[in-house]
């Protein structure tokens, strides 16, 4: 076989991947100044010089595509003079290892001599062309997909790139149909194909969808054109097809629009708009908020320097300039209030804080920035000039903590009484901070806030509840918050006014902690003590009383009685009981000292707030004088 290989009377050569010499048989040596066994590990444009570029490019293809590259035809072999010049017929043919992995390419050329057949026949067409050479290194080299597909729709060629997108081979693409490659698409690009084929029409970038056996699952995205390849007749026998996969650009494009719907959506619910040019070049961009700020169109108002001049106040004009120019001749930042005109010809305040931005040189070229609507602020601003500030000194002197809140839950003043009280410091720190303060637990901040936007809604609002001050001592404040109208009726702001109250919630607990000793006195009293209403009728016994009665049918019961009380006063009471019950033994309960009350021996009188040995030695001497006679019944008219 390899007397056969080196004496065939064509020339052979095996190439390794970086087209080197594995092995040549003679006659192809014999074109070339080198002898065959000096040839091997030299490339093939070592050997042959003159026709490198022509071979070895067909070389590389075959290498590259796993295709073969058959009848292609060159002038010379030759590298030297003395030798014969005849035109060559040429192949070459991918060889592939046992893993259908391409591990080199073999060349086989044929040499013969044609002058006479070109003498006798018409010269034939040119099988490749520079310009072919030329498409042929585009289809390889092009980072697109390519492919040509024929009247049946089988690829006829097809490149590297498309391929991979395809999950198949190049060489397993060849001959076969989208459907049999990439069964989930063909009914997308089956329909397009035959549409150009019967209508001689292209498709450009039309967006295609879906997934391929390179990544299953995946859902990728694909740009594609369509276009007729005809004959010179005018026939269509092909079509083009060019593929851009624009998965990736999608996936940016689409962070960045979701990126943009989230500023501008941040930017409508916190009202602030946007900017951002060059101002030398006089090119500016504004966001959809700050056009809505100034009542504009985009569609109608292109922004410039000019026509944002002519916006401005014309008593603030000349400073906002100023100050613009200043920014971008030092690199300082831009922060400004001012005066716009809105469409509606209302004149509102605006705030503006923006950074100097620099070219690639590091020179100024424009600003970058926000502005925000503060005419509600400035107009709060104004009011409390205009009123709260008015009434300061009454404010200030005032015993009553006064307060006064914004309409988004700031506090913007507080009076002493309250900056007293609550051992404030510093009040200012406190100014356009959220209320109730941070000092105040979470629970105690929770009823204020409520009835603050009552308040803020338009509604009066009061509740009374504990706080601390900022040393953790406990005040008790009843706090009414009332909305502060225009004259259209619209709420500007809220004043909320405080009083303490806690020296009566203090006094409130120690009356309840009074009466429960009173009640507990009563109730573990081995004396029969009972109520009785202003009937005459039985209301309450204690446990005492009740063992009495359980214990015998008549039972002389005394009672204690207040002499301050509704309708009816304790003397009148009194009075009223000895009528029906003559002996009974009474002991009054009084604040005052100044009550006249006549004492006798069933009759006792004692000033309330004493200590309750005192009370338990009056009704342990009333009780032990002579005993009433007869079936008496005592009564308890408790205090009231």
């Amino acid at each position: 076989m390899s007397n056969a290989y080196h004496d065939l009377p064509v020339g052979l050569c095996h190439v390794d991947q970086d087209l080197r010499i594995v092995e040549i048989n003679g006659w192809l040596a014999a074109f070339s100044a080198v002898a065959a066994s000096h040839c091997p590990g030299r490339t093939f444009g070592e050997i042959f010089p003159g026709t490198a570029d022509t071979i070895q490019q067909s070389l590389r293809q075959a290498i590259q595509t796993g295709e073969p590259v058959r009848d292609r035809t060159i002038g010379s072999l030759a590298s030297s003079p003395s030798k014969v010049q005849a035109t060559f017929r040429y192949s070459c043919v991918p060889v592939r290892a046992d893993n259908d992995t391409v591990a080199g390419a073999g060349a086989s050329c044929s040499i013969e001599d044609v002058t006479k057949a070109m003498e006798t026949a018409a010269p034939p067409e040119p099988v490749l062309s520079e310009g072919q050479q030329q498409l042929d290194s585009f289809f390889v080299d092009s980072p697109a997909g390519l492919a040509i597909v024929d009247d049946q729709l089988r690829y006829v060629k097809i490149n590297k790139p498309l391929a991979d997108i395809n999950g198949a081979t190049v060489a397993q693409h060849i001959g076969r149909t989208a459907r049999q490659i990439m069964p989930e698409l063909a009914a997308v690009i089956e329909p397009m194909l035959r549409r150009v084929l019967d209508e001689g029409n292209e498709y450009l970038n039309i967006e295609v969808e879906g997934e391929t056996p390179a990544q299953p699952g995946v859902a990728r995205q694909w740009m594609v054109s369509y276009f007729p390849i005809k004959k010179r007749d005018g026939s269509i026998t092909s079509v083009g097809i060019v593929v851009i996969e624009t998965t990736e650009r999608n996936q940016v494009e689409n962070a960045l629009r979701q990126s943009e719907e989230h500023m501008r959506e941040a930017q409508r619910v916190a009202k602030i708009g946007s900017y951002e040019g060059d101002i030398f070049k006089n090119e500016l961009w504004w966001s959809d908020e700050l056009y809505d700020q100034f009542g504009l169109n985009p569609e109608h108002h292109t922004p410039t320097k000019e026509s944002f001049e002519s916006l401005l106040h014309p008593d603030d004009r000349a400073e906002y300039m100023e100050a613009l120019t200043t920014s971008l001749s030092s690199g300082r930042d831009l922060n400004r209030e001012f005066r716009a005109k809105h469409k509606s010809g209302d004149w509102r305040y605006f705030e503006t804080a923006a950074n100097v931005k620099f070219d690639s040189e590091g020179r100024i070229s424009g600003l970058r920035g926000t502005v925000q609507d503060i005419s509600k602020r400035k107009q709060t601003e104004e009011i409390l000039r205009s009123s709260v500030i008015r009434s300061r000194t009454v404010l200030e002197e005032s015993p009553v903590c006064n307060k006064v809140i914004d309409l988004d839950g700031h506090l913007l003043y507080m009076s002493n009484a309250g900056v007293t009280r609550l051992k404030i410091p510093n009040i200012e720190q406190f100014y356009g901070c959220p209320y109730p303060p941070e000092f105040y637990s979470e629970a105690m901040r929770r009823p204020l806030v409520e009835n603050l936007n009552r308040a803020i809604a338009g509604q009066i609002s009061r509740v009374e509840c504990q706080v601390t001050d900022t040393e953790g001592e406990t005040v008790w404040y009843d706090t009414t918050f009332v909305p502060a109208l225009d004259d259209a009726g619209r709420v500007l702001y809220v004043v909320a006014t405080s009083v303490d109250v806690t020296e009566r919630r203090q006094a409130e607990t120690l009356l309840r902690e009074s009466e429960e000793k009173y009640r507990t006195l009563v109730e573990v009293s081995p004396y029969c003590i009972h109520q009785i209403d202003a009937e005459g009728r039985l209301a309450s016994m204690n446990r005492a009383g009740l063992k009495m009665m359980a214990e015998q049918d008549e039972c002389a019961i005394q009672g204690i009685s207040d002499v301050t009380m509704p309708e009816m006063n304790g003397v009148e009471l009194g009075q009223e009981i000895r009528q029906r019950h003559p002996g009974i033994k009474i002991l009054y309960l009084s604040g005052y000292a100044d009550h006249h009350i006549s004492a006798d021996d069933d009759t006792e009188h004692l000033i309330k707030g004493g200590p309750i040995s005192e009370l338990l030695q009056r009704v342990r001497g009333l009780l032990d004088r002579e005993k009433p006679s007869g079936n008496e019944t005592a009564s308890n008219a408790a205090e009231g």
